[in-house]
């Protein structure tokens, strides 16, 4: 992994901190599954074609089992005032492994941000990985990084400032991607100023200005209809496991 080859206490690599508050995952998307998992679930499951905008699980629906093969899917809650996505879902990702294992619903309806291939897997598929004590223990270390990432999304919601809470959803993006490198980047996906809004609890206006004011500062570009950034935007990003972060902690809690 990037973090693995480049990341040091002392940033002398791409100056690219990740931002964490909490745990060792980063918010808004989830850490893909274990490849020998991915491998199980693509060997049972189909492989289905969706375009963007269309509905994979309505909020009343249980008992769906989905990996994401290709594209950008996400969780998006529909019983709020303001609808707000509580998770993107990127190559390697498992939707409805909670709900599943659970036997229960929740109140969250599943859709392709855009065109993208998801493997449907039958729900028994992986309650019998977890009879295999070395997947088991696999999925269980995933389904608790699953969590973190999610509290570390609501952390960074409210208590981020809002350009933060957007350089971050762009580094988040880059990295499960595999693209972040020195230089400009592109976003590997075409999503509304209203989609990314309702990730990191802004208004499309806002995500509009702060893209608008990154321009003039030559952080961000358009490239046609793709926006491209660069690695400068992602500078002095609060991470708990950082050298700096660290150094500076004991004086914000006295």
């Amino acid at each position: 992994m990037y973090i693995d080859e480049h990341f040091d206490d002392n940033h002398t690599s791409l100056e690219v901190e990740f931002m964490r508050q909490m745990f060792t995952v980063g918010p808004y998307i989830p850490p893909p599954d274990p490849q020998p998992v991915i491998d199980v679930l693509k060997t049972h499951g189909t492989p289905r074609r969706v375009r963007r905008g269309d509905l994979l699980k309505a909020a009343e629906e249980s008992g769906r089992l989905f990996l994401v093969e290709e594209g950008l899917c996400c969780y998006l809650s529909t019983c709020t005032p303001h609808p707000y996505i509580p998770f993107l879902m990127t190559p390697g990702c498992t939707m409805g492994d909670i709900t599943t294992l659970g036997h229960r619903n929740y109140a969250i309806e599943w859709r392709a941000l855009s065109d993208s291939t998801i493997i449907v897997v039958p729900p028994r598929v992986l309650e019998d990985v977890l009879t295999n004590p070395t997947l088991r223990a696999l999925k269980i270390q995933h389904l608790i990084s699953k969590e973190e990432s999610s509290l570390e999304g609501m952390s960074a919601n409210f208590t981020l400032e809002p350009a933060i809470r957007l350089r971050v959803l762009f580094q988040q993006l880059i990295e499960a991607t595999g693209t972040l490198t020195e230089g400009w980047m592109p976003i590997p996906y075409r999503l509304t100023a209203e989609c990314l809004g309702m990730v990191v609890n802004l208004t499309r206006a806002n995500v509009s200005r702060l893209i608008s004011e990154w321009g003039h500062q030559e952080l961000v570009h358009r490239m046609g209809q793709d926006l491209e950034v660069h690695a400068a935007l992602f500078n002095n990003l609060p991470d708990w496991q950082s050298k700096s972060w660290r150094e500076q902690a004991p004086t914000r809690f006295s």
